[in-house]
């Protein structure tokens, strides 16, 4: 509409009307203000009245609100004895808008009311779902999320007879921005982006704005970064080319938040006092203050800055008392609490903590609750116990919400808790689950956080593990009388911290594990690492890549570089278990790298120097081994630097009663019935062929199937041995031994159960009918 076809001051009206519908209210604004100052006359009141209330309307939109309110005012005592029930609605309606800007609730949700009635009365839906609108954001900023939803579910209701998809538009943004507030942001950002839509669609660039900055904070609270700062940037175009100061202070409280998030105090301190300016010019006492101040006193708590944050906080909860604003109030006692608790003012941290959780359980906020679960999981004024309390209920909230960002950081601080309480293992499990949830949604910073973290807790890990087996791998640990041990154990105290490799012989479960353990436990390389690699244990191709590694691209698969276990154990030990069954290709690079002391990476052309002392172990005749040609004589030498050849246990039977004794106490047995030294006759006169691993076994399965602990337990493992002999004699064919074995383990069960055939079945895991006719058929019941 142009401006010269404008005559006669109902059409002024009109054109003014028109402006404010297009949101051009510094035009409208402007056209007021002209007719004013031609000091026009009304042809009627109601021309008067209408007059008013485009002005208040004016004055209200562009943040003017003490002049908005004598306008309105002025407007409602001109209509509030007519029967004009539309302009005394659309009068409230704004009256209502004032007074909830300056912070007067109380005669704001009256004027809607009032309002809502006046509306009702000629059946204006529209009007009504306005005002609903309306009274549902009066309680969104009381923080009464319940009501807030309700009151926005009944305007959506109210806008269906008149299908209109503006009023609609704006029901949906602030529903979204209720969720956002619940932590309920994916269905937040479902209603955000209809209402955005619909903006665009009407090309609505006020409305567009505020949704972008909607989003924008939506986004933030999931902790997309990059999202949050693209809607700001979008939002504030908007609200720069429109004038508009209340979503230009919202837009600073944002960015502030974002800047705080990242880090960027200083730049955060500067969107916080750009609100708090603007507040201070269009509502000193209302909410953009309130948050303003309490953004603030959390940005001076993370700055160390105690008694700024304080003051802050002080000033934010002045207000949000007089507001009733109870999410602000609870926000308050949180910071006061960590502030407190920051001071070691103990007491003081305790009693606002208790307000922030009351508070927040009182408006069923779990978002809100959550976070303050998460704060007190750090304070010191309360104990390990009640941190760990607090964190897992922070756990639940966020798990239930699918905030993925605070789940992940609950977890974070649960690790470093239980960390900082020496429960290593514990804290790494927590530790993954933060790690992974930091990995998928790209949160970079806080995934550094978490492997550094990590990264100390596998260094505590291996230096305690380093401690226990520096303390348990000695050589007075080990078990023996014999004197060619001994021997053995003399030669190896002079060479341990030599570099020499060590090649140690002898049968299975003679102790050649538990020797190469020693010696590098012992010597200088003992903080560096033990790592053992069972050659016969692992494929071929398998083999390779576990020794040396493989660089990225070496083949298929290969997605990323990978050291092997000999470059990792650099400073340390390398044990080759089982060296005679390595296949001879894996021997010509091993002998590869005893000779240069480099290690090549599949794929890779260049070597890397490694500082490894080999120890190597086999209980195959290694000289038949060479003869046969399945082992390379040069790596044979180039690993005998010092040859070790331990003795079977058969050959060394002194040993034994100080390695049953050695097992026994282990398990905890009392050991004053070993002082009969007959009671060794068997055990000596059996050979065992398992040696020490076997004499371990026996007892241990021995010990498991019985529930006392004395002399019995030798008894048991003399009638074994017997058989254990019987066994091994030539002379007894395979159906004898397994009817030998059969029967001794029937016995064994039978003893254990105290000859109750159900349970020593049960034992067995066979039928109890299959145990009474096999006790029948070997003729045990004599037995």
């Amino acid at each position: 509409m142009g401006k010269d076809f404008v005559t006669g001051l109902q059409a002024k009206l009109d054109y003014i009307e028109v402006l404010v519908r297009e949101q051009k209210f510094s035009q409208a604004l402007a056209e007021v203000k002209e007719q004013e100052t031609l000091k026009v006359s009304f042809s009627s009141q109601q021309e008067k009245g209408r007059f008013l209330y485009l002005s208040a309307l004016t004055l209200y939109n562009l943040g003017r609100y003490p002049e908005a309110l004598f306008e309105a005012k002025a407007a409602y005592d001109i209509f509030r004895f007519s029967s004009d029930n539309k302009s005394i609605g659309e009068v409230q309606h704004l009256l209502g808008s004032v007074y909830q800007a300056q912070g007067d609730f109380p005669k704001a949700e009256t004027e809607l009311r009032d309002a809502i009635a006046a509306y009702r009365r000629i059946d204006d839906h529209l009007g009504m779902a306005n005002c609903l609108n309306k009274l549902a954001n009066l309680y969104f900023v009381k923080s009464d999320y319940p009501q807030t939803i309700n009151y926005l579910k009944k305007a959506l209701v109210a806008t269906q007879p008149s299908g209109d998809l503006k009023m609609k538009s704006r029901i949906l943004g602030n529903l979204g921005r209720t969720y956002t507030l619940l932590g309920e942001i994916s269905r937040a950002e479902d209603n955000l982006k209809l209402n955005l839509e619909a903006n665009l669609k009407f090309n609505d660039e006020i409305n567009t704005s505020k949704a972008y900055l909607a989003l924008g904070y939506a986004a933030l609270q999931k902790r997309d970064l990059d999202s949050a700062r693209t809607y700001f940037e979008k939002a504030l175009k908007l609200i720069e080319k429109n004038n508009l100061p209340r979503e230009l202070a919202i837009y600073h409280e944002y960015s502030g938040e974002l800047a705080f998030v990242k880090g960027e105090y200083l730049e955060a301190e500067v969107h916080y006092q750009k609100v708090l300016e603007i507040a201070e010019k269009i509502s000193p006492q209302g909410d953009l203050f309130n948050q303003g101040q309490r953004l603030l006193a959390e940005l001076k708590l993370a700055q160390g800055e105690y008694t700024k944050a304080l003051k802050a906080a002080s000033s934010s909860l002045e207000v949000s008392l007089q507001l009733e604003d109870q999410l602000e109030q609870g926000a308050v006692y949180r910071i006061k609490a960590q502030i407190y608790d920051a001071l070691r003012e103990e007491d003081k941290a305790q009693k606002f903590l208790s307000r922030a959780l009351e508070t927040f359980k009182g408006i069923k906020n779990n978002f809100e609750l959550g976070k303050t679960y998460l704060a007190a999981g750090e304070l010191k004024c309360i104990d390990n116990f009640a941190q760990l309390k607090f964190l897992s209920k922070a756990e639940d909230l966020f798990g239930e919400l699918k905030l993925n960002y605070f789940l992940g950081t609950t977890y974070l601080k649960l690790a470093t808790h239980l960390y900082q309480q020496q429960e290593e293992s514990k804290a790494l499990l927590f530790l993954q689950e933060a790690e992974k949830i930091f990995k998928e949604n790209g949160y970079e910073t806080d995934l550094k956080a978490c492997l550094f973290l990590k990264n100390q807790i596998e260094r505590k890990i291996s230096q305690d593990k380093n401690k226990k087996a520096i303390q348990t791998y000695t050589f007075e640990n080990i078990v023996t009388k014999n004197h060619r041990i001994k021997e053995i154990l003399d030669i190896v105290k002079q060479f341990k911290d030599t570099d020499l490799s060590i090649l140690i012989e002898g049968e299975t479960g003679v102790g050649k594990d538990l020797l190469a353990q020693t010696i590098h436990f012992q010597s200088k390389r003992a903080s560096q690492r033990f790592i053992a690699v069972n050659c016969a244990a692992i494929p071929e191709t398998l083999l390779e890549n576990q020794l040396f590694g493989y660089q990225k691209g070496a083949y298929t698969g290969a997605d990323k570089d990978k050291p092997g276990l000999i470059e990792l154990a650099d400073g340390g030990t390398f044990y080759l278990d089982e060296i005679a069954e390595a296949p001879v290709s894996i021997q010509v690079k091993l002998l590869r790298v005893l000779e240069t002391k480099e290690v090549y990476r599949l794929g890779d052309n260049e070597g890397k120097k490694v500082d490894v002392r080999f120890i190597a172990s086999t209980n195959r005749e290694i000289g038949k081994a060479i003869a046969d040609g399945k082992f390379r004589e040069d790596l044979y030498y180039r690993l005998c630097g010092l040859n070790l050849k331990l003795p079977p246990l058969r050959d060394r039977k002194e040993d034994i009663p100080h390695l049953i004794g050695y097992f026994l106490e282990e398990a905890g047995l009392d050991l004053s019935f070993l002082e009969n030294k007959d009671i060794y006759q068997g055990f000596l006169e059996y050979d065992w062929p398992g040696n020490i691993r076997e004499l371990e076994n026996e007892i241990k399965k021995t010990l498991v199937l019985i529930d006392w602990k004395d002399d019995k337990v030798f008894n048991i493992l003399q009638e074994k041995l017997k058989s254990l002999t019987k066994r091994h004699s030539k002379a007894t064919s395979l159906a004898e031994k397994v009817e030998e074995f059969e029967k001794n383990l029937i016995l064994e069960a039978l003893r254990a159960t105290g000859g109750v055939k159900s349970r020593a079945a049960r034992l067995l895991n066979i039928p109890e009918s299959t145990l009474r006719h096999k006790v029948e058929a070997y003729h045990l019941e004599q037995e």
